[in-house]
């Protein structure tokens, strides 16, 4: 099975968001520019989907449409926290590279990273709580999990 990479990556993104409800994801290495609205009724879905072409020669194909990391737009886009640095740091939190079967060490550095900004700041739900959100998995066991494994790594 081949892996494919992402179009666009949102660890490099300018991401901005609207009163609305609507993102706007930009990549400058990418030839896309995504805009996503979440409807307020629907807070976690997304009721609209823009793709621009940054430039004359890009093309919109249903290869690249594929290739556009949408879950995790999603996740960004649904969160309303209003927390500071929330945004700042579900865009540092980076899924797994494709292919890649364990996490790097850089992954580790970033849950603990992420626990003591959210320690630090009293994030509402604490560290391990700002983990799960962060990556979008369970608090128990997998954020508990990760901080576990990132200590004994780390030395913390």
């Amino acid at each position: 099975m081949a892996v494919t990479k992402p179009l666009l990556r949102l660890d490099q993104a300018q991401i901005t968001r609207d009163g609305e409800g609507t993102i706007t994801v930009d990549d400058p290495d990418s030839p896309l520019i995504v805009v996503v609205t979440i409807g307020p009724s629907r807070p976690c879905q997304i009721t609209e989907l823009v793709v621009r072409t940054r430039h004359s020669s890009a093309r919109i194909t249903p290869a690249a449409l594929a290739r556009l990391p949408l879950s995790q737009i999603r996740h960004i886009a649904a969160r309303t926290d209003q927390h500071p640095n929330d945004v700042i740091w579900r865009v540092e939190a980076t899924p797994k590279q494709p292919g890649c079967r364990h996490w790097d060490a850089a992954h580790w550095r970033q849950v603990i990273d992420v626990y003591e900004w959210a320690t630090t700041t009293r994030r509402p739900g604490g560290g391990a709580q700002a983990v799960a959100d962060m990556w979008n998995v369970a608090k128990n066991p997998t954020a508990y999990r990760w901080l576990a494994k990132a200590r004994a790594l780390l030395g913390g």
